[in-house]
């Protein structure tokens, strides 16, 4: 490992990979050692607390830290870190990726269902059918989060579509096409239905998953609505307002207020990516 760090002059370390070895040895060897977008979760942080006298003498290797949060600034500092600093979560830096572009239907009110878990799938349904009610024109796009789960949510759908009237699709079998409801069983097309959403519901918040990322629907502008399991999420919901958390059984409610929620935007707070590329210079 040695040989390989010679002719380092600092080291950057991301989240939480927190190696004792790779720091102690840039330290020898002269490089400036610093840790980005670091995490320490409430959940996670009895784990730390069990282990406290490894992460100071580790933390005693680290020359900067740069926290997703507050919190996680004052968790590293209980822990032995020197110095850091609450720079906020670095992904706000990195646009989205569009690799498709599908189009967006003027007169169409797009509802995506976003990376889902067993259970929201269902809830979602139900909430949409009942939406549809009164806003003819929705559409709804539901986005499993895995895949082994893509056959499950189709015969979800299939069994509570077979006795109404609503069209749906699988975006595998007929790509982007217009119907009521498009199941998106294929990788790496979230972003793609995120361009043309007009809301978007987060999904690993209406059950105990811990949530999942607000940033990229704050990218393009869409009305965000999530449940209350947000734990793993505090840090990155810092960075967007407005949106609505609600328990599962008012989504609905939240659903049919949209149009007073206003669209998901990034706060200007914290630092840029120009101080970001300064803490490391030098």
């Amino acid at each position: 490992m040695e040989k390989n760090l010679k002719r380092l002059k600092t080291l950057v370390v991301t989240e939480a990979e927190l190696w004792f070895n790779v720091f102690d040895t840039a330290q020898k060897l002269g490089a400036k050692t610093m840790l980005i977008n670091a995490r320490i979760s409430a959940r996670s942080y009895p784990k730390y607390q069990r282990f406290s006298f490894f992460y100071a003498l580790l933390f005693k290797r680290v020359d900067l830290i740069l926290a997703q949060s507050k919190e996680d600034k004052k968790r590293l500092l209980n822990l032995g870190a020197k110095k850091v600093v609450d720079f906020l979560n670095i992904k706000r830096f990195s646009k989205p990726v569009i690799a498709s572009f599908y189009p967006k239907n003027p007169d169409a009110l797009n509802i995506v269902l976003a990376s889902t878990h067993e259970g929201e799938e269902e809830l979602g349904l139900k909430a949409f059918l009942e939406f549809k009610k009164t806003f003819k024109n929705a559409r709804l796009i539901v986005v499993p989060r895995h895949p082994e789960r893509f056959k499950s949510v189709q015969n979800l759908l299939q069994d509570a579509l077979k006795a109404t009237r609503f069209s749906w699709e699988c975006f595998s079998s007929k790509g982007f096409v217009e119907c009521d409801i498009l199941l998106v069983d294929r990788l790496g097309e979230l972003n793609n239905f995120y361009a043309i959403a007009d809301i978007v519901i987060l999904g690993g918040s209406f059950v105990k998953m811990g949530g999942h990322n607000p940033l990229e629907p704050a990218f393009f502008n869409a009305c965000l609505i999530t449940g209350e399991y947000l734990f793993n999420q505090v840090a990155l919901f810092e960075l967007v307002k407005p949106y609505k958390i609600v328990p599962k059984e008012d989504l609905l409610g939240a659903l049919l207020d949209y149009k007073n929620l206003g669209v998901v935007r990034f706060l200007e707070n914290g630092h840029d990516l120009n101080e970001l590329l300064a803490f490391i210079k030098h």
